[in-house]
């Protein structure tokens, strides 16, 4: 099971900066997931939020913006004062620090209009084509995706909704993996809150997709997943949950 430092190893360092990817590596993890959005000027960015409120401390939407008056930003002190000259990063200086063994899943958060963008940067990239992952939470948006990059794994990102503290299923795993296959995709990202049991691990293995677990920060469970043989999983601390792979029953 391949352990992804969601948004970089972000328990430790601000989400989506280099110095999370860094840290990821530093904790030994196997790839990293990175959210990707487009500026007003065409370039790929990683961040997750619409706005840089969040992360960047001022309220400037990222679709509106030029990327050179994003790079004035700071997108780290608000974690802290350590990491106050990290920037918002293009995609395309992220890819400098992912070696050639890691894995890179991408979350798109924008629409099919970074599909231009996003093939010409990777085509660019000395990353095996394998190792490439995109991840989305739109159907319409991945499925163009995939069209335009077809020779990438595309996985459907889903989850339940919540009504009050009682979980209501927004669809049975069954269902999901019919739009992903119909919809010519390669798998799913599951939402770990959502139940992985071994119904759900056969449903994934007969229908031959690939499964994408996020978000796991407890050790035991993702012990758990592991002896389900869930491919790979997101956590936002790898130093913390991978020395319990190998402990997997």
């Amino acid at each position: 099971m391949h352990i992804i430092a969601h948004r970089g190893a972000s328990q430790g360092a601000p989400e989506n900066t280099i110095a999370a990817i860094r840290l990821a590596w530093d904790q030994a993890a196997d790839g990293v997931e990175l959210d990707l959005r487009l500026t007003k000027d065409g370039k790929i960015v990683v961040i997750h939020d619409a706005s840089t409120q969040r992360t960047a401390c001022e309220d400037v939407h990222i679709a509106d913006q030029d990327f050179e008056q994003l790079q004035k930003l700071d997108a780290g002190s608000w974690w802290s004062d350590r990491w106050k000259k990290e920037k918002i990063p293009s995609l395309e200086e992220t890819l400098n620090f992912v070696p050639k063994n890691k894995h890179l899943f991408l979350d798109i958060k924008c629409g099919e209009e970074i599909a231009p963008a996003l093939k010409h940067i990777l085509e660019k990239t000395s990353l095996p084509r394998d190792n490439v992952v995109f991840v989305g939470k739109d159907l319409t948006i991945i499925q163009a995706l995939k069209k335009s990059c077809s020779l990438y794994r595309v996985l459907y990102s889903v989850s339940h909704r919540k009504n009050g503290k009682r979980p209501i299923w927004a669809a049975t795993i069954d269902h999901w993996i019919s739009q992903a296959v119909q919809a010519g995709l390669d798998g799913l990202g599951l939402d770990a809150r959502t139940k992985i049991d071994p119904y759900t691990i056969k449903a994934i293995k007969d229908s031959r997709v690939h499964l994408f677990a996020w978000t796991v920060d407890s050790p035991k469970e993702v012990q758990r997943l592991q002896g389900l043989d869930v491919t790979s999983l997101a956590t936002n601390c790898p130093g913390l949950v991978k020395p319990n792979r190998d402990r997997a029953v």
